[in-house]
């Protein structure tokens, strides 16, 4: 009777146990485990609730696609551009206001201020610039610079902001210490200048992947003090105009190419993980590559295949999804017109190893490139919402 009684208890014991050791690590030994070897293999508490920030880009204003703020934390319009004078190009050289200026001024975007203060959602705007020699001479006059501020002030003025986004891609093969300590003090008087203004702004940067691995052309670190987040644009691993198809945010690379996690390991050193923002693309690539085999030799440019056309496209021809282990993303290969195509993009399965990866890093969220491109299907979404609560 006795031994029958140890035996129920042992029993017991092990039910214990074996409940509490999967209440407190769901699911993430298995995902982290491809991590061990990277430098980010540890484990945390996953911490959800995270912030969802999505960039609404005016040629989607135009189009007026229907957009939530109850899905987001911040809604980010895209964008103006800066002039190497510093001034906002609201005008051309004809004196027609620019469709980035004008969608700006629209009803659809005053009718999104609304919903955006009904559901506490913070508006913010991107300014831009993407050439290297305006890059440059904005950043190296202190006159360019102050001139930003003034118009950036003036729409403090105009529109109910909640922050700026500063989108400025320089491009550069060599590291310049120059470039740096200007880029450094225009980003510090932007920052000082707006948040003077109001201290409760937020100020968000931009980076592309390969100037984090790299640490150029920026001071990431000086610019991570800076800013209230670091926005890791992770995709465009591979472009419309690349050599090989492939994908276009891998999760991973494994001796095969530049990956997020590569970035993660140069990043986390740098800057705190509660500043990092991992972007999350909405869209693929579409290629017409010269065979069928994964990452082949392209021919001529590819183009943008939204989410919305990659899922109307699986629908109407009935394709088959494939997936890559090394990179944990999905591609598709097809016949068009007898011509070979592929296509590499984001869907439910890859951002969901996405979200586990911010949870498990406990990192600020995510940063949506671009509301609209899902068109109507709301699968992204429910991801979304499924790992953030």
């Amino acid at each position: 009777m006795k031994l029958i009684k140890n035996i129920l208890f042992l029993i017991v014991g092990l039910l214990v146990i074996f409940i509490a050791y999967f209440a407190l690590f769901p699911k993430k030994i298995e995902f982290l485990s491809p991590f061990i070897n990277t430098g980010l293999g540890f484990f945390k508490t996953e911490q959800k609730n995270k912030e969802v920030i999505g960039f609404l880009p005016y040629w989607m204003v135009a189009k007026k696609v229907s957009v939530d703020p109850a899905n987001l934390t911040q809604l980010v319009y895209f964008g103006l551009s800066v002039d190497t004078d510093g001034s906002l190009k609201k005008y051309d050289e004809d004196g027609y206001i620019t469709s980035e200026y004008s969608h700006l001024k629209s009803e659809y975007v005053s009718s999104l201020l609304k919903q955006c203060q009904k559901h506490n959602t913070k508006f913010l705007l991107t300014v831009s610039n993407f050439k290297k020699e305006e890059i440059e001479e904005i950043v190296n006059s202190r006159q360019a610079t102050y001139t930003l501020l003034a118009e950036m002030q003036e729409l403090l003025d105009t529109y109910p902001l909640q922050g700026f986004n500063l989108d400025f891609e320089y491009f550069s093969a060599e590291d310049d210490p120059l470039f740096k300590q200007a880029f450094n003090q225009f980003v510090n008087t932007l920052v000082t200048g707006l948040k003077a203004k109001d201290k409760d702004l937020i100020i968000s940067f931009d980076i592309y992947p390969n100037a984090v691995i790299k640490n150029r052309p920026y001071d990431v670190k000086t610019v991570a003090g800076l800013v209230d987040e670091i926005i890791i644009m992770g995709y465009d691993f591979h472009q419309a105009g690349s050599d090989n198809a492939g994908p276009v945010s891998p999760l991973k690379g494994n001796g095969s190419g530049k990956s997020l996690t590569e970035a993660f390991k140069a990043i986390y050193p740098q800057v705190e993980a509660k500043k990092i923002v991992l972007g999350v693309p909405f869209y693929g690539y579409e290629w017409q590559t010269k065979t069928d085999e994964y990452k082949s030799f392209t021919v001529n440019t590819g183009v943008m295949a939204s989410y919305q056309r990659v899922k109307d496209l699986i629908a109407d021809q009935k394709l088959a999804k494939q997936w890559d282990e090394d990179t944990q993303t999905p591609f598709l290969v097809y016949t068009d017109q007898g011509r070979i195509k592929q296509i590499y993009f984001e869907d439910e399965r890859s951002l969901g190893l996405k979200m586990d990866l911010v949870n498990q890093l406990d990192i600020k969220g995510i940063a949506i490139w671009a509301l609209g491109y899902e068109g109507d299907y709301q699968d992204l979404w429910q991801v979304i919402k499924d790992k953030n609560s």
